[in-house]
């Protein structure tokens, strides 16, 4: 896996990251664990979350155990699109 620098923060990302929009919806919790650890068989160190997917940040917390030191997580708040649709609008 190749890595690159995060703006000007120091930190090193991997070039694939994975977003987990599906893991509060569309999966289940075990399958969502075993798509977190193949990913981390592949290098990818990137994890894309939000509040607004359900489950997806309990799970990847959960999968996430032991690798915390080396994995970056993104994380977005403030758009329900469960009450306004994918409008991109802010809620505050």
């Amino acid at each position: 896996m190749r890595f690159r620098r995060l703006g000007n923060s120091g930190l090193a990302v991997s070039v694939v990251g994975l977003g987990t929009n599906n893991f509060g919806t569309r999966l289940d919790a075990e399958s969502s664990y075993a798509v977190v650890a193949a990913a981390l068989d592949a290098g990818i160190t990137l994890f894309d979350t939000s509040d607004s997917y359900g489950h997806s940040e309990e799970r990847l917390g959960v999968a996430l155990q032991g690798a915390r030191d080396y994995v970056i997580i993104a994380s977005k708040f403030g758009s329900d699109v469960r009450r306004r649709g994918l409008s991109n609008g802010a809620d505050w």
